[in-house]
């Protein structure tokens, strides 16, 4: 057999960990694993990729603004600040900056009810477009999974006439909490003066 041919495992591990012989399991079933088993590889070693390139590409990056700051005799070195450069014809454009992260707290729960309260004192002056546009605000994001912060945070634009209301607002403030931040890189490219900007796609779901 050649040496590099691969080889089936003679058992696989099922979800309560018990090792069950790859003969008495359906065909389908046994590639059904082995090609979930490829594409994961494929996808970590994707990632694995993407990460040292970034790392490469900051690297670079702080070389070059330790370079610019040498030139005007400020301190080098310490904590990347973040910049962007342009290519001589201004069809490439590399933006580094700090990205910060918002989360949301258990008040928000107490904001969501709060609210629901009003909406419900003000039933005889609130429509129903304005129920579902507040209401909107805390459905979950189909990509994460989670209510959008940006669009709690959006409610407190409104101003509704209620006594409680300021309790709200105050309660939605409380629902968000920063969530850490860090350094993100993008490449936006052009193909002649002129044209928009178009950042350069990396992530799979948005190709």
């Amino acid at each position: 057999m050649n040496a590099i041919e691969k080889t089936q495992p003679r058992t696989l591990t099922n979800p309560d960990g018990r090792e069950i012989p790859v003969g008495s399991i359906r065909p389908e079933i046994v590639l059904q694993h082995e090609l979930a088993v490829e594409i994961a590889a494929d996808f970590q070693a994707l990632a694995a990729h993407n990460l040292a390139v970034k790392a490469a590409i900051f690297e670079k990056l702080r070389a070059y603004q330790d370079l610019v700051f040498q030139e005007y005799g400020v301190r080098v070195g310490g904590k990347f600040n973040g910049l962007s450069i342009h290519d001589f014809a201004d069809l490439i454009e590399i933006k580094a900056d700090m990205r910060r992260y918002q989360q949301l707290t258990p008040s928000i729960v107490a904001a969501q009810a709060l609210i629901n309260e009003i909406l419900d004192d003000l039933t005889d002056g609130a429509s129903d477009d304005l129920r579902a546009l507040v209401m909107q605000a805390f459905e979950k994001d189909e990509k994460t999974g989670k209510p959008n912060v940006q669009r709690i945070l959006g409610l407190r634009r409104l101003n509704l006439n209620h006594p409680a209301w300021s309790d709200a607002v105050r309660a939605l403030n409380d629902s968000v909490a920063p969530a850490g931040s860090k350094m993100a890189v993008v490449c936006r490219v052009r193909p002649e003066s002129g044209r928009a900007h178009e950042q350069v796609v990396v992530d799979f779901s948005r190709v």
